[in-house]
């Protein structure tokens, strides 16, 4: 009767920690699951294309402070390890976002660059750059 009863025990002991397992996996799966939307939903709202409405005021544009968008570094990223390999230079992904990074950065804070616009002359200038022409 001791190593049937030893067995009964030890099946029912087995049985417990199975459900127990169970319901531990149960547990997990759910919270993998809630976190896993969560994650979702801060993606969705992170990459979503229509930012909330902002009020329009007139502020001065600050550059001293600028920190691009991770979509922003990401393609400048691209674009300088695409000419990094292209130009056969050392280098990794981590190095080339760095210098992605400085780049935009670099660009905020340089002045505004002017449109080049033809310089306008006077009809009497233009009429003598038309007659040499004909010579």
């Amino acid at each position: 009767m001791g190593k049937k009863h030893d067995a009964k025990l030890l099946e029912q002991s087995a049985r417990k920690a199975a459900k127990a397992a169970k319901g531990a996996l149960k547990e997990v799966k759910s919270k993998t699951k809630a976190a896993a939307e969560k994650v979702e939903t801060i993606a969705a709202q992170t990459l979503s294309p229509k930012a909330p409405a902002k009020p329009k005021t007139a502020r001065p544009k600050k550059t001293a402070g600028f920190q691009p968008s991770n979509e922003q570094v990401a393609l400048r990223a691209y674009y300088v390890s695409e000419k990094r390999q292209r130009e056969g230079l050392p280098g990794n992904t981590d190095s080339d976002w760095i210098e992605a990074e400085r780049q935009l950065k670099l660009e905020a804070s340089a002045p505004a660059a002017r449109p080049k616009t033809a310089a306008k002359r006077s009809p009497a200038a233009a009429s003598k750059s038309k007659s040499k022409s004909r010579k």
